[in-house]
């Protein structure tokens, strides 16, 4: 669990994010509402950063579950 971040802090982590995103759609990729809401969970503060890389990991078919 992750405490809630400071409004710079949020607006911080929902830019990056954003940046993330458009770069990955700018590659061919796509990104999910699943993962969209892993995403939007840890810019509220509601997973840490660790917890949003394991459970966006498992929202990839391609991507071994025991890394």
């Amino acid at each position: 669990m992750s405490t809630r971040p400071t409004p710079d802090q949020r607006a911080a982590r929902a830019d990056a994010l954003a940046r993330i995103k458009h770069s990955t759609e700018m590659e061919g990729g796509h990104v999910t509402p699943e993962t969209e809401a892993i995403i939007q969970r840890f810019v509220d503060g509601e997973i840490d950063v660790e917890e949003m890389i394991r459970l966006g990991k498992g929202t990839l078919p391609f991507y071994p579950r025991d890394v």
